[in-house]
C-alpha cells in the first residue's frame, strides 16, 4: 500500500482515537471530579510501568523487524513467532509481579479494587502485538477494528459511568477495550500465520532479539521517566486533585500530538525498509515532508492551544480544574518539541536501528526530569511537574537532533519555516478578538478554530508554502 494511502487510514485510525477522549473527556472530568480523575490517573500510571516492561522494546522494534523483512516472509513470520513470544513471557512475568507488588506491600490497600482492574489492563496490553500490523503497514484492518471498538468504549461510557463512585466501571471499560482489542489482532494474525504462534521455534534462537530489543527498552523506560513518572512522583508529594489538574493540563496536547504520531507511525516501517535497502534518497525526501508538515502542524497548534488555555479548560475539563491553565500554557511548547523529537529520534535514529545514540539523549532527559521533578514539584506542585516536563523534552531534542545529524542531513528551507511561522501568527489577534466580542468557551474556540484555521491555510498559500501548495494541487488534480 502506498504512503499516501496509509496515511489517510491512519490518520483516520487517529481521528478515531482522538473521537474517544474528545467526546469522553469532558464528560469523564466533570463526573469524576479532580479527585477521582486525579486517582485513575496514577493508578494507571502504575500500571503503565509494567506494561512498559512486559513490552520490552517489542512496539518499536517489532514495526522496525516486521517491516525489514518485507520481502522475506518466511523469516518475516519466524521474527514475529520469537519476538511475539518474548512479549507474551514477559506480560505473565510482569501480571505475576505486578499482582504480588498490590496484594502485600503497603499503601495499595486504598482503591484496591482499581488495582486488580489494573492487573487486567497490564495483561491486554500485552496481547495486543500492534506491532505486527504496523510493520504489515495493514493500517486498513487497525482503521476498521478500533473504529468499532471506539464507538462502542463511547456508548459504554454514557451508559455506566454517571456518578463519581463510578470510577472503576470507567477503569473498567478502558480495560476491556484493549482486551477486544488484543485478541482481535491474534486472530487475524492467524490469516497469515499457521497456529500455533509459538510453534516452530528454537528458543536458543530467541536471544538474538535480547541486544536491540535491551536497548529500546531501556530508551522507552527512560522516557517514561518524564512521561510517566511525573505523574507518580505529582502525587507523592501532593494528592489525586493535583494529579487531576495536571492530567487536564496534559491531556490536549496529548490529542493534538496524536495527528503527528500518526505520521510516525506510517513512516516507520518505509524508513526501516528504505534504511535496509540503502535507498538514501527515498528515506531522506520522506524525512524532509514530515518536518515541514511538522512545523506547518505544530506552530498553530501551539499558539491556538496558549491563546485559548482557558476556554479548551472550562470546554474539556469544567470551571473546576480553572487551576491547570498557567500549567497548560507551560507545556504548549511541547507540542512542537515532540513533533520535532519523533523526526530526529523515532524516523531517523530508531529507522537506523541508531538505538545507542537514542538510548544516550533519552537517559539524559530522564536525570533532567526526575532531578527537576524532586526540586520543583515539592515547592510549586503541578506547575513544577509542567517546567520538569518541558525542560527535560527540550534536552532529548537537541541530543536527538545532534545525533542524527552525523547520520542524514536534511535540507530545509529556513523560508518555508518562517511561511510557517507568520502565518500562524494571525491566530492571536482572531483568539482575542473572539474572546473581548463572546464569553461562551464553545463559541470562542470553535470561531477561533474555524477562521484561524482558513487563514492559516490562505496565507500559507498565498506565501507559497511548498508542501501546503503540493497538497492543495494533489486534491484538484484527483477532483479533476
Amino acid at each position: 500500500m502506498s504512503v499516501k494511502k496509509n496515511l489517510i487510514y491512519n490518520t483516520m485510525l487517529s481521528m478515531s482515537q482522538l473521537l474517544y477522549p474528545i467526546l469522553t473527556f469532558p464528560y469523564v472530568s466533570r463526573v469524576l471530579q479532580p479527585d477521582g480523575l486525579g486517582a485513575y490517573n496514577f493508578i494507571e500510571s502504575v500500571a503503565r510501568y509494567f506494561i512498559l516492561i512486559a513490552a520490552l522494546g517489542t512496539p518499536i522494534y517489532g514495526v522496525r523487524k516486521i517491516a525489514s523483512l518485507q520481502n522475506k516472509i518466511g523469516d518475516q513470520d519466524l521474527a514475529f513467532r520469537e519476538v511475539f513470544t518474548l512479549n507474551v513471557l514477559m506480560t505473565f512475568f510482569c501480571c505475576l509481579i505486578y499482582f504480588l507488588v498490590v496484594r502485600f506491600l503497603p499503601g495499595f490497600e486504598q482503591r484496591y479494587n482499581l488495582y486488580v482492574i489494573g492487573l487486567a489492563y497490564v495483561f491486554a496490553n500485552g496481547i495486543t502485538c500492534e506491532w505486527y500490523f504496523i510493520g504489515r503497514e495493514d493500517f486498513k484492518y487497525l482503521f476498521f477494528r478500533t473504529i468499532i471498538v471506539r464507538i462502542l468504549m463511547i456508548i459504554c461510557v454514557f451508559i455506566f459511568v454517571k456518578t463519581v463512585n463510578d470510577l472503576e466501571s470507567y477503569f473498567l471499560i478502558n480495560t476491556l477495550s484493549f482486551i477486544v482489542l488484543g485478541f482481535s489482532n491474534v486472530y487475524f494474525v492467524r490469516h497469515n500465520l499457521s497456529w500455533p504462534l509459538v510453534s516452530k521455534i528454537k528458543f536458543s534462537n530467541l536471544k538474538r532479539h535480547f541486544k536491540p530489543l535491551i536497548f529500546i527498552f531501556s530508551s522507552i523506560f527512560a522516557v517514561s521517566i518524564y512521561l510517566i513518572f511525573d505523574t507518580i512522583i505529582l502525587r507523592l508529594f501532593t494528592n489525586d486533585v493535583a494529579v487531576g489538574y495536571y492530567t487536564a493540563a496534559t491531556k490536549l496536547n496529548k490529542v493534538i500530538l496524536t495527528f503527528l504520531t500518526a505520521i510516525s507511525t506510517v513512516l516507520l516501517p518505509k524508513l526501516s525498509l528504505a534504511f535496509s535497502s540503502e535507498q538514501r534518497a527515498n528515506a531522506q525526501q520522506y524525512l524532509e515532508k514530515s518536518l515541514q508538515l511538522t512545523f506547518l502542524i505544530c506552530l498553530p497548534a501551539m499558539l491556538f492551544t496558549f491563546c485559548l488555555s482557558k476556554e479548551l479548560i472550562v470546554l474539556f475539563s469544567g470551571p473546576e480544574y480553572l487551576a491547570a491553565i498557567p500549567t497548560m500554557r507551560i507545556l504548549t511548547p511541547i507540542i512542537l518539541i515532540i513533533g520535532l523529537t519523533n523526526v530526529f529520534g523515532l524516523q531517523i535514529l530508531n529507522s537506523l536501528g541508531k538505538d545507542k545514540q537514542f538510548l544516550k539523549a533519552v537517559l539524559l532527559g530522564a536525570i533532567v526530569s526526575l532531578t527537576l521533578n524532586l526540586l520543583l514539584i515539592p515547592k510549586i506542585g503541578l506547575n513544577g511537574a509542567a517546567v520538569s516536563n518541558l525542560t527535560a523534552e527540550s534536552t532529548v531534542l537537541f541530543m536527538v537532533f545532534y545525533y542524527s545529524r552525523k547520520e542524514i542531513k536534511l535540507s530545509f528551507s529556513v523560508g518555508t519555516l518562517a511561511k510557517s511561522m507568520a502565518s500562524s501568527f494571525i491566530f492571536i489577534p482572531i483568539a482575542y478578538g473572539f474572546k473581548y466580542f463572546f464569553h461562551a468557551p464553545m463559541i470562542v474556540a470553535s470561531l477561533s478554530l474555524f477562521v484561524g484555521g482558513i487563514l492559516y491555510i490562505i496565507s500559507n498559500l498565498f506565501l507559497g508554502n511548498k508542501i501546503l501548495v503540493s497538497a492543495v494541487n494533489q486534491i484538484l488534480r484527483v477532483k479533476v
